[in-house]
């Protein structure tokens, strides 16, 4: 790697083939959204938006988000880091999906108080 390509003794990324990646995610992450607007049956999700699509990293930062309510748009890392948290990073492995219901850990909207918390 010559020294142009380094800064810090990290791999450096030109500007071009950043952006390339970052527009990329953002569209999975709209098309993501996209499907769960389109497979809802409720018009809460269908038409109002009120539905969240993102990318993490492995520590739970964000990486992309798709556009919809701003709410809910940073609320997927408070699940996250809790899961992750909760079961270790050596709880997850390739293929693993997780789903979360739990209000007291990031979710878009104030416990009830009825809310349970559940993973799977």
């Amino acid at each position: 790697m010559s020294e142009a390509s380094t800064h810090g003794g990290e791999p450096r990324i030109d500007p071009i083939t950043a952006e390339v990646i970052r527009g990329a995610m953002e569209t999975v992450a709209y098309e993501m959204a996209m499907h769960v607007s389109l497979a809802a049956v409720t018009p809460i999700l269908n038409q109002s938006n009120e539905r969240n699509a993102s990318i993490l990293d492995a520590r739970g930062r964000l990486a992309a988000l798709s556009v919809g309510i701003p709410q809910f748009m940073l609320a997927s890392r408070g699940p996250v880091r809790f899961a992750l948290e909760f079961f270790g990073q050596d709880g997850f492995h390739a293929g693993d999906i997780f789903a979360a219901n739990d209000p007291y850990h990031g979710g878009g909207h104030l416990p009830t108080g009825t809310s349970s918390r559940r993973w799977w």
